[in-house]
């Protein structure tokens, strides 16, 4: 027995707890009336404002349903009074043949599995001075087709709405901000969500298994999107996104086997490493032709004289910028390291502007000791013709 179980049979065996017109009410203090049972025969209920105790001159307001107290019951409908303010956990879970509640007031909080399993609920409108809704309110409701949120409630929370099977569209209140894991998991009668900017996060697994979805649009480009949130959408064609640079995780959308490649690439960070796989493979691809052709060889052996080559040009340079300016030996290393920065580049262009057909190997030329040999002869002559400048 849960300790909810446990407390509910104590109030029941209490000398508090009272039976009017087929329902059972507890009190403590006799401040106010909680609902904890309902006859099996009853099947529209209509909850009183107050009730009248025996032995009591004056009526006790009704501000609670407690835990499990309609549960697994054939109840249709329910009137909830203006008194009541908290509706416990699991209050109508599994009232399978419930079609019908009615709301006469502001109820401030609405704890997990609440109508969770109330299979032939049609239509919920939440009162809008809800402040808390827990996970799993609505989840197995699967013949709900039209929910209204309170307009201040910011998050949907976790499994809310899973297994609502005959959601068609969704309408967000303009302050939900984050959509919870497994929301709207396996809701296979979406085909299409507007994420608007006001939402910030999209859960994991939030739309996992909606198999019927096609499109969503996201609005802002600061909305993210967690791991898997719409893993198996195996319809999902389309996705509107606020700005080209926008980005999504591609965990985001595993299993999603329609969704345009082109998408997938323009959008995700899997895309990017794609992207920038394929330049490698297609450049590395051209070196192994140019591998197979007559003049390769003779170009393998060769490019490192030639980069020494046009080095000549930019050595002179150094040199007379340091005639005229240097003055400590500090001068000399920049000389250098300008040398192999501009050799470089150089190279670089070549090879940009030969479209990979020439092809600088740049770990081989700066780990080939003749390349090292060549730098530091050219630093030596640039040191030597420095002194005799100074002295001479």
């Amino acid at each position: 027995m849960t300790v909810g179980e446990e407390w509910r049979e104590r109030m029941l065996k209490s000398e508090n707890c009272h039976i009017v017109d087929g329902i059972y009410y507890y009190t403590e203090y006799f401040q106010y009336a909680v609902v904890v049972k309902a006859e099996p025969y009853l099947k529209s209920i209509v909850i009183p404002e107050t009730i009248m105790f025996p032995g009591r001159n004056h009526r006790i307001p009704v501000e609670r349903l407690s835990y499990i107290a309609f549960a697994d019951t054939d109840i249709t409908s329910v009137t909830i009074p203006q008194t009541v303010k908290y509706l416990s956990q699991s209050v109508f879970e599994n009232c399978k043949n419930l079609k019908s509640v009615v709301f006469c007031g502001d109820v401030e909080w609405i704890q997990e599995d609440c109508f969770s399993g109330c299979s032939s609920l049609e239509r919920i409108v939440l009162p809008q001075k809800v402040e808390h809704l827990s996970s799993r309110c609505f989840s197995g409701c699967s013949s709900l087709r039209e929910f209204v949120l309170p307009e201040n409630i910011t998050e949907i929370p976790c499994s809310m709405f899973r297994g609502c099977t005959s959601l068609v569209s969704l309408k967000f209140p303009q302050n939900i901000k984050t959509i919870g894991s497994w929301s709207f998991e396996d809701c296979t009668g979406l085909k299409e969500v507007n994420f608007d900017k006001n939402i910030l996060n999209i859960g994991n697994e939030s739309f996992k298994g909606c198999t019927n979805l096609e499109k969503i649009t996201i609005s802002n480009k600061e909305t993210e999107i967690d791991s898997s949130a719409f893993y198996g959408c195996r319809s999902l064609q389309i996705i509107e996104t606020p700005s080209d640079d926008y980005k999504l995780k591609d965990s985001s959308f595993i299993g999603c086997v329609k969704l345009d490649n082109n998408t997938l690439l323009e959008h995700t960070e899997f895309g990017d490493y794609l992207k920038k796989k394929w330049k490698e493979e297609v450049k590395a691809e051209k070196r192994r032709r140019n591998q197979k052709k007559w003049w390769f060889p003779i170009w393998e052996g060769s490019q490192l004289v030639v980069l020494l080559i046009l080095l000549a040009p930019i050595a002179l340079v150094g040199f007379v910028l340091f005639s005229v300016f240097a003055q400590v030996f500090s001068a000399i290393a920049m000389v250098v390291v300008s040398i192999i920065i501009l050799g470089i580049i150089i190279a670089a262009i070549i090879e940009h502007f030969s479209d990979g057909r020439i092809n600088f190997d740049y770990e081989k030329l700066m780990g080939n000791e003749f390349m090292v040999i060549a730098l530091l002869v050219i630093s030596a002559i640039i040191t030597i013709a420095m002194v005799i400048r100074l002295f001479f």
